[in-house]
């Protein structure tokens, strides 16, 4: 079955089933990625997915054609996910006014000389909070705003608990992949 972007997804509003098996084929498994960043445990990930593309068929006709598809999917995914997250887990943290700093990554930050795997293992380590506004801000590129709005927090806090997501992937990045293993030094 041959059919553009447009075709695909009239065919599936017309609850093509054809059409909606090669939408599953075609997207999920970007989409199983995007699940896996926010749900470590595969089955809970799985779960997601399934929700997800559910929701996607029911929205389907609220999709405006003027944005990327993709974008579109990743956003319902991004959504359910932190659905399951707030339902499965408590978002608790203090806010330290003294952390209200903004951290980006700069060139000498050694988080920047992790490859990709290495960086979503360690990604993986955080505690849901910060792995959320981790993922939102610096793979998706939510903003502070938007991730505030999407978790029910401040802005403040969407900073603060960045910051301490870095800082705790720099502290991991030193212990776990050490630059000498990286480069060869001794």
């Amino acid at each position: 079955m041959n059919l553009t972007e447009s075709e695909l997804i009239a065919a599936c509003l017309k609850r093509n089933s054809k059409a909606e098996r090669l939408l599953w084929d075609t997207y999920a498994p970007k989409l199983f990625g995007v699940c896996r960043r926010y749900c470590p445990i595969r089955t809970e990930a799985e779960e997601v997915l399934q929700e997800g593309f559910i929701k996607i068929f029911d929205k389907l006709s609220q999709y405006k054609q003027n944005g990327s598809f993709e974008s579109w999917l990743r956003k319902i995914m991004i959504n359910t996910a932190l659905t399951q997250l707030r339902l499965n887990k408590k978002y608790t943290f203090e806010l330290d006014v003294n952390e209200l700093t903004e951290v980006f990554l700069t060139d000498t930050d050694p988080l920047k000389q992790l490859e990709a795997k290495q960086l979503m293992n360690l990604i993986q380590t955080l505690p849901y909070p910060q792995q959320s506004v981790m993922n939102l801000f610096s793979i998706d590129g939510y903003s502070h705003k938007e991730i505030a709005e999407l978790l029910g927090i401040t802005e403040a806090s969407s900073r603060v608990l960045l910051h301490r997501a870095k800082a705790k992937l720099i502290e991991q990045s030193a212990h776990n992949y050490p630059l000498s293993k990286k480069y060869g030094s001794k």
